[in-house]
């Protein structure tokens, strides 16, 4: 160990709270409790309040990484918790793997309304990708688009669009659009004229 003035200098790994150190990283955090691991609080200032925590815990099989806000340490207050064990993040939720198995890899929770924003530029896009491999069109096979240039929402398909509506709320379908046999199709309008339905070839237009 080196001192030199309020720092320290270590040549090897250091273990806090712990004997138990091993190769993999230079420090290591102990804890009292065998289900929990070491934690890091982040302070603002000298004495001043506690900003957050970072630390590790076991609850039955799984491991849990999470960040605590404040001086609040329940597990039930993580805003952020990272499943280690099924590869999950919940924000505002202490158990993301909770949730149905096909959409649980990231999951937003509140008690009352929720959501995700895509923020872009005035006149770029905002995309929602689906994808099944990493090259060629397997990457967007699907995709969720909002064009703020627009103002139109596009929705993709077998890498193709297939349904875009204008800035008008006008929709133009790709393809065929299909009415189940027990459903019925109305077409309303605010104008005094009434509604107009039109049946064009494509050789029409």
């Amino acid at each position: 160990i080196t001192f030199s003035g309020n720092n320290s200098t270590f040549t090897g790994n250091v273990g806090i709270g712990t004997s138990n150190i091993g190769t993999q990283s230079n420090l290591y955090l102990g804890a009292a409790s065998s289900s929990e691991g070491g934690q890091i609080t982040l302070q603002k200032a000298t004495g001043g309040t506690l900003a957050a925590h970072i630390d590790a815990y076991t609850s039955g099989s799984i491991d849990y990484m999470r960040v605590l806000s404040g001086t609040d340490t329940a597990t039930t207050a993580a805003p952020f918790v990272f499943d280690l064990t099924n590869t999950s993040l919940g924000i505002g939720t202490t158990l993301p793997s909770n949730y149905n198995s096909y959409a649980d890899n990231l999951v937003v929770a509140d008690s009352a309304h929720s959501g995700i924003s895509i923020a872009s530029g005035t006149t770029s896009l905002g995309t929602l990708m689906f994808a099944d491999g990493t090259s060629g069109t397997a990457s967007y096979r699907g995709r969720v688009q909002y064009d703020h240039n627009t103002d139109s929402m596009n929705f993709h398909t077998a890498a193709a669009e297939r349904l875009t509506i204008n800035s008008s709320g006008n929709a133009t379908f790709a393809g065929d659009v299909t009415i189940g046999p027990k459903s019925n199709a109305s077409i309303t309008t605010s104008e005094s004229g009434g509604a107009t339905t039109k049946l064009m070839s494509a050789s029409v237009g």
